[in-house]
């Protein structure tokens, strides 16, 4: 399969489990069983523990749409589904959830990854304008606008 790191070449032995090369990573190499099959229980090698630090992978990334197109503005996608969200009275949690999901999907692991801690480092803001509680950086702009329309 295309793609694969560990895929037995034409004509070698292969692991009577998948299509890795026959005793790859075991004390056996070229016969029987890969690492990952050549365990009592044959069950698959468990990922990676994340360090103590990292987060849990968060429901958005976890369950967001895979394949087709990436979405080509993630912002855009999230402004417009909170502001949807808000008029019908969602709550944020559950807009934030949504707009996540939608945004992050379609695109590959890592720069959903990327977009995530984005949504991520900003959700507070964005709790804010949706609560309609503006920021001082906010007030300082309409301030600006309101000074320009009068001539000052």
């Amino acid at each position: 399969m295309s793609g694969r790191r560990h895929v037995a070449r034409p004509g070698e032995p292969t692991c009577p489990e998948c299509e890795r090369p026959a005793g790859l990573f075991t004390d056996h190499p070229g016969a029987g069983r890969c690492l990952r099959h050549d365990r009592p229980t044959s069950k698959p090698l468990a990922r990676r523990a994340a360090p103590a630090a990292a987060r849990p992978v968060p429901e958005a990334l976890d369950r967001r749409l895979t394949g087709g197109e990436p979405v080509p503005e993630p912002l855009a996608v999230v402004r417009l589904l909170l502001h949807a969200a808000r008029r019908a009275g969602f709550p944020f949690d559950q807009a934030w959830a949504l707009a996540a999901e939608a945004a992050l999907s379609h695109m590959p692991p890592g720069a959903a990854r990327s977009w995530f801690d984005v949504l991520d480092g900003t959700q507070d803001a964005w709790s804010a304008a949706y609560h309609g509680n503006a920021d001082r950086l906010a007030e300082l702009r309409r301030d600006a606008v309101h000074e320009r329309r009068r001539g000052r």
